[in-house]
């Protein structure tokens, strides 16, 4: 990884991480609020693009060590895996199609329920 490619995943993390950090904040310490980061998926691109799977591992594992870190932050792969001849992406390689998107959110609503579920246990 570049030092410039470097700085740009950090900066890229950084913000993600401030966006959550500030949601938090703006709740002001109420038990129930969290909030949820899902890993960036693999794409096309990143089959072409080796500096951008670098990245895209490289904001999925601090976001993974952030949502550790900090208990109201709650991590989520994302649910599913790039296959550029599945029905599920769309012919850019990069987006999901309307199928894949409606799988995404039938795979994600149990997450979001575990999570919801230890929030009010």
């Amino acid at each position: 990884m570049t030092q410039t490619g470097s700085a740009v995943y950090g900066k890229i993390l950084s913000d993600i991480v401030h966006l959550h950090t500030d949601v938090l904040q703006c709740t002001h310490d109420n038990e129930y609020m969290h909030t949820v980061a899902i890993s960036i998926p693999g794409s096309e691109y990143e089959l072409h693009v080796r500096e951008a799977l670098r990245a895209v591992q490289y904001i999925n594992e601090g976001l993974k060590r952030f949502a550790q870190s900090n208990p109201k932050v709650n991590y989520i792969d994302f649910p599913i895996r790039y296959d550029g001849e599945s029905s599920l992406w769309a012919e850019d390689g990069i987006h999901l199609s309307a199928s894949g998107y409606k799988e995404l959110g039938q795979k994600l609503a149990p997450e979001i329920k575990k999570v919801l579920d230890n929030i009010y246990a």
